[in-house]
């Protein structure tokens, strides 16, 4: 049966937390943060995102805004429990809403009902469509399956709809990529990752900091900061004048809420930031431009069985 949810009222409050009061208990107490699941487990996430891509041309126009703001809610149940941790699990967006905001300030949404065609049809292609996904005991998903009918669905946009795509989706869901066991409060540990990027690749190496535990409803829960250090490589194109990139701000940060209970993100909250200079040279002129993407993300647990 389902639980009555206990965890929303104070998520606000506990993910501003760097650190808690901890009794001599818990100072002395070590954690098990790798999924150890029960076969059938099943839990639902509200995620929410807010995204703004700024474009200058240096000199020559003014700053251009698009901001996207997604809200979705996501089933993930587990269907095989491995003892060691991880095992394999399924992840559907049963509801996905978008609105979008271009150059010029008009907002349009987009739903499966609402917005422009080929946008209607990007969102009924990722709702509905069960993926399976199999996670490692450190909670690093190793594969997705079934991403193939969503690309099919979302015909000319599924290009970039690959299994790369859903991982890093399901990396922002119930595992904690980068958890051990025998882990003490305000201990730190490092986790090395590497993601695709709409022009390039991003590596960055995470530190991980258990900075406390907050008893809700006499469940522990242990609060993680995140910061990870971010190295871009651009992917290059032949031809063309050549091009000068320089990574000229950067930031990742996270604080996670890991449900000792249940061995599950319960909630969470994301900050990235990348800006890019691109200096382009035509003949004796050079052009730059500054790229900068700043997103939001909130995740929280919405019901559990």
């Amino acid at each position: 049966m389902k639980r009555q949810h206990w965890m929303i009222a104070g998520l606000g409050l506990v993910l501003t937390l760097t650190s808690t009061a901890l009794g001599q208990k818990d100072a002395e107490a070590t954690f098990d943060l790798r999924p150890i699941w029960k076969s059938g487990q099943q839990s639902r996430y509200r995620l929410t995102q807010e995204e703004k891509t700024t474009i200058e041309i240096v000199g020559l126009a003014k700053p251009q805004s698009t901001t996207t703001k997604m809200t979705a809610e996501v089933t993930w149940q587990v269907t095989k429990a491995n003892k060691e941790g991880g095992g394999t699990a399924t992840l559907t967006i049963d509801k996905l809403t978008m609105s979008i905001t271009d150059r010029k300030g008009n907002t349009t949404v987009v739903s499966a009902t609402e917005g422009e065609e080929k946008a209607r049809q990007f969102v009924t292609a990722m709702t509905g469509s069960p993926l399976t996904v199999t996670i490692g005991g450190n909670g690093g998903v190793e594969s997705i399956q079934g991403h193939e009918a969503i690309q099919s669905k979302a015909g000319d946009q599924g290009k970039n709809l690959d299994a790369d795509y859903f991982k890093e989706l399901a990396m922002d869901l119930a595992v904690l990529f980068g958890g051990k066991k025998g882990v003490k409060t305000g201990a730190e540990w490092t986790q090395d990752h590497t993601s695709k990027h709409r022009l390039g690749k991003i590596a960055a190496k995470a530190t991980y900091k258990a900075a406390g535990v907050e008893y809700i409803s006499k469940i522990p829960v242990v609060l993680i900061n995140r910061t990870a250090d971010i190295r871009f490589e651009p992917k290059l194109r032949d031809g063309g004048p050549p091009i000068d990139l320089k990574t000229t701000d950067t930031k990742s940060t996270a604080q996670i809420m890991f449900d000792m209970s249940r061995k599950e993100v319960v909630g969470a909250n994301f900050d990235h930031v990348l800006q890019l200079e691109i200096s382009r040279t035509v003949g004796s002129r050079t052009l730059r431009s500054v790229y900068r993407e700043a997103a939001n993300t909130q995740l929280i647990r919405i019901s559990e069985k």
